[in-house]
């Protein structure tokens, strides 16, 4: 486990980054706040067995979402580069005067040269949103992070906040998923059910921290604007953040949320 504490303009929030999942179960079972069933959409000893086996079970919307996108965007792994070459469709006249013996140029397509991509996934909610909402929200962060894993190299953190104390600052803890490949049963789970961040990372949240019940920094739209800044102290590469859902917001049409998501990263759609 890795503790870091990070203060921009005067405000402090630390993140804890667990080590492995079996870290992040091994802790979290220790913790001792009772299991609300209804609010999490899941029993206790069935999120800790999912959260390790996965579940196949949650994979298919994903799937479905996919579907409905592939005529609408290309989710290639390459792009086409120009070499030179011993034969080609088009002459490279300067290497031909000077008899080069690669004087033609050809295309062919090449890896796609993008970094990588850290995505960090906030699964904090507005206490009044239902698991249901939640296990639909996952699945469409699952398509996304599965579409952008096959076009350049992804990493995925997924992570929970609370405010700490009763001060302006924050707590929040991450662990990393099985992303290369991506184990698609596990994240599904880990991603969508409630029991993860608040069956699991709110309780540690509260009795090893001391965290509070509200999101970090006091104010949800000002952790949504400033996360991105401490994310870029704790983790590497481009980030992309998945920020907390507040009266199901972005997410009431989780299709249209990932059509724009995949154009905001690049993807090329139909003409």
């Amino acid at each position: 486990m890795q503790e870091q504490v990070t203060t921009i303009d005067n405000r402090k929030v630390r993140c804890v980054k667990f080590s492995d999942q079996r870290e992040v179960r091994e802790t979290c079972r220790k913790t001792s706040r009772d299991w609300q069933q209804s609010w999490l959409g899941i029993g206790r000893e069935a999120a800790y067995k999912y959260f390790e086996a996965g579940n196949l079970d949650m994979v298919p919307p994903s799937d479905e979402m996919i579907a409905r996108l592939e005529d609408k965007f290309e989710f290639c792994t390459s792009k086409y580069k120009t070499f030179d070459s011993v034969a080609g469709g088009v002459p490279n006249v300067p290497a031909m005067l000077a008899n080069q013996p690669l004087n033609m140029r050809v295309r062919r397509r090449a890896a796609d040269e993008r970094g990588p991509l850290t995505i960090c996934i906030d699964l904090t909610s507005s206490a009044a949103i239902g698991p249901e909402y939640l296990v639909k929200r996952g699945s469409a962060i699952l398509a996304l992070s599965r579409i952008l894993s096959s076009t350049r190299p992804v990493t995925i953190w997924v992570g929970a906040g609370l405010s700490e104390g009763r001060g302006t600052s924050g707590v929040t803890a991450w662990f990393q998923l099985d992303a290369a490949p991506l184990d698609l049963a596990r994240a599904a789970f880990q991603m969508s059910s409630a029991g993860v961040p608040r069956g699991m990372i709110y309780p540690y949240l509260n009795e090893v921290w001391g965290a509070g019940g509200g999101w970090p920094l006091r104010d949800v739209d000002t952790w949504r604007k400033m996360a991105p800044k401490y994310l870029a102290q704790w983790f590497e590469g481009e980030i992309l953040f998945v920020p907390p859902v507040f009266q199901q917001d972005e997410f009431k049409d989780p299709a249209k949320w990932l059509e724009g998501m995949l154009k905001q990263y690049g993807m090329r759609g139909e003409e």
